[in-house]
């Protein structure tokens, strides 16, 4: 009768692309006859189940030194069926967020600029208020676009399709494109854009609805082109107003910068009518 003694280890351990997994382990097989029977007595002995993975079939060869001994390979590699995941309920929700970048307009530099004058100048002592892209005709400074970040985030809700009304959708119209009134999922007030809503009805008895935020925080005794202790809110907008000179009659604008000013843009809504809470 064949006996079967496995190996301790493993080879061939596979990742495949399609998600897949295999590998083998070896086998010894003495007092068998045939391949057939070598095959057969490590399929009886060998554990049927292992990291999720089935023995699928055993490779048998004879060994070229004494007869009736089979070295053998236990191939595991077919994957349970994995039951499908059941689809999200009604009033349940799921929610992700991302970290990116938007562009900004910067005219002050964060850093001393480093001045390289042509062949007989040297740099003058104004250079060290220069603003970015300033040129010396008295016109404000170009400036450059850079990548500023800006938090976002969304939430999947399944809600009751007695929900979404028309009355509800008149709301949802009214909050897009404002800021929060109070504070949302852990954001100050106006720091949190309502960006979109949108939805689709799932058979006659829910909607699937999702809602994307994105978020800016608030800033505190910041200094902007020499103007210090500015305070601006998240969704603000900050801009520089130039001083102007006179030539006779006519202002001329300059790349002096008198005032820093910050302009609410973005009107207030409470959240809480989105009907998700706070």
């Amino acid at each position: 009768m064949a006996t079967a003694i496995e190996v301790l280890g493993r080879s061939g351990d596979q990742n495949l692309n399609d998600g897949s997994r295999s590998f083998t382990r070896p086998w010894i097989v003495y007092d068998a006859a045939t391949e057939i029977e070598a095959q057969g007595a490590v399929m009886t002995a060998a554990v049927g189940l292992i990291d999720g993975l089935l023995l699928t079939h055993v490779d048998a060869r004879e060994s070229s030194d004494v007869q009736g001994v089979w070295e053998c390979g236990a191939n595991y590699g077919l994957t349970l069926p994995v039951e499908p995941k059941a689809p999200p309920q009604t009033n349940e929700s799921s929610f992700n967020f991302e970290v990116s970048t938007q562009a900004q307009r910067v005219v002050v530099p964060l850093a001393p600029q480093s001045i390289y004058p042509r062949s007989g100048l040297s740099a003058p002592a104004s250079s060290a208020k220069w603003l970015i892209g300033q040129q010396g005709d008295g016109s404000p400074p170009e400036g450059a676009e850079v990548q500023e970040p800006i938090a976002s985030f969304s939430e999947t809700h399944y809600l009751p399709s007695t929900t979404i009304t028309a009355a509800q959708q008149r709301v949802l119209l009214s909050i897009v494109g404002h800021i929060n009134q109070f504070s949302f999922r852990g954001w100050a007030a106006e720091e949190v854009l309502c960006a979109g809503v949108s939805g689709s009805q799932r058979g006659a008895h829910d909607w699937e609805i999702t809602f994307r935020f994105n978020v800016r925080q608030h800033q505190t005794g910041i200094t902007v082109a020499g103007v210090t202790g500015v305070n601006k809110k998240g969704w603000q907008h900050l801009w520089p107003r130039y001083s102007t000179t006179l030539d006779g009659s006519e202002p001329i604008l300059t790349d002096v910068v008198d005032y820093i000013v910050v302009a609410d843009v973005f009107e207030q809504a409470d959240f809480l009518a989105l009907g998700i809470g706070s």
